[in-house]
């Protein structure tokens, strides 16, 4: 998992704790973010979500981070001998993506509304870092659109 996912998770956790029902409640289907890892050939989609892992004698437990590969079938969408579909399975994917972090994005806007304003400037900061996400996303979605084997330039 890249270390620039743990912030977002954090956040989730504390989205969670403050608005849940019930101390068993379970994270909302929402709770998650996508992650990809991209070459000049491809990308590579994660989903990363937090997960509370209850202690043995069931007095407690801790949070763990999990990630789990959605799919790598577009490592090589970029390729020279790649078809079109291949392509446009890979916008629409990348657009699901995006569509999905913007969502997450708009949650926690409307949860830190809420919040105490010691806290809003380190909030503030964790929700840039999602957006940062949504214009890396926004930039291979460009990429896709152009359905060439250029190099992706460095964000």
């Amino acid at each position: 998992m890249a270390m620039n996912s743990v912030p977002a998770l954090i956040v989730l956790i504390l989205v969670h704790l403050s608005t849940r029902k019930s101390a068993t409640q379970k994270l909302l289907p929402w709770m998650f973010i996508y992650a990809f890892c991209y070459t000049e050939r491809g990308i590579t989609v994660y989903a990363h979500f937090p997960k509370f892992v209850a202690s043995p004698d069931g007095k407690g437990g801790k949070w763990k981070f999990v990630s789990w590969r959605v799919t790598d079938k577009f490592k090589n969408m970029w390729a020279r001998n790649r078809t079109e579909d291949l392509r446009m399975r890979g916008l629409a994917t990348l657009y699901l993506m995006r569509s999905h972090t913007e969502f997450v994005l708009e949650q926690l806007l409307a949860w830190s509304k809420n919040l105490p304003h010691s806290v809003l400037p380190i909030i503030d900061r964790l929700i840039a870092r999602s957006q940062l996400q949504l214009e890396q996303c926004d930039q291979l979605i460009r990429k896709a659109h152009q359905g060439n084997g250029n190099r992706i330039e460095a964000v």
